[in-house]
């Protein structure tokens, strides 16, 4: 397995452990497609783990990054993110409360979604749910990505590597193979 499919598979199994009326894994993707730059994602909620996996496949592929360190980013990424979905509970509460004191010092009817949202961020439920999305993503993280589970991968990447370097050699001649790589990059160039 790769870390990208490590990856995906840890977004699969945190969307199916964390309770219903949350972020899912599928807005997760997509936010994090976003920040890889993709499109948003919004009109393929179903598609966008795959979308995501797709962009880090061809971030390691085709831009030549480190899937490792792409991987590690987006868990630390993710991670932070989570956590500030209540870290930042109290502005948002802040916010949204100002913005419901806007629309009745104009006398405007408040719409139901800023309603909904100022009532759903100031109730204790929503503060436990959060809580236990936030668990949920660092116990299954803690395991999909354990110390073992890290070294494993990292011994693959080294294999994989190997494997790649002697196909290298295999392709160049008996000539070739005592040159440098500045040499052999001077003769590819003329």
């Amino acid at each position: 397995m790769t870390w990208t499919n490590v990856f995906v598979e840890t977004l699969k199994e945190w969307g199916e452990a964390i309770p219903e009326g949350t972020i899912t894994s599928e807005d997760l993707a997509i936010y994090l497609g976003m920040t890889l730059g993709t499109g948003t994602g919004l009109d393929d909620p179903e598609g966008s783990i795959e979308n995501l996996k797709d962009r880090i496949d061809y971030l390691v592929n085709e831009q030549s990054i480190v899937e490792q360190f792409l991987i590690e980013s987006l868990l630390k990424f993710t991670s932070d993110y989570l956590e500030s979905l209540n870290n930042n509970r109290g502005f948002r509460i802040i916010s949204e409360e100002n913005m419901i004191k806007t629309f009745e010092k104009n006398e405007s009817e408040i719409p139901k979604a800023v309603k909904k949202t100022f009532e759903k961020a100031k109730s204790v439920e929503d503060y436990y749910k959060c809580e236990v999305v936030i668990s949920q993503w660092e116990k299954i993280v803690a395991n999909n990505f354990s110390r073992i589970k890290r070294t494993e991968l990292v011994r693959k990447d080294m294999q994989s590597s190997m494997d790649r370097h002697d196909r290298f050699m295999d392709s160049l001649s008996e000539e070739d193979k005592d040159k440098t790589i500045g040499e052999l990059r001077d003769k590819l160039k003329g």
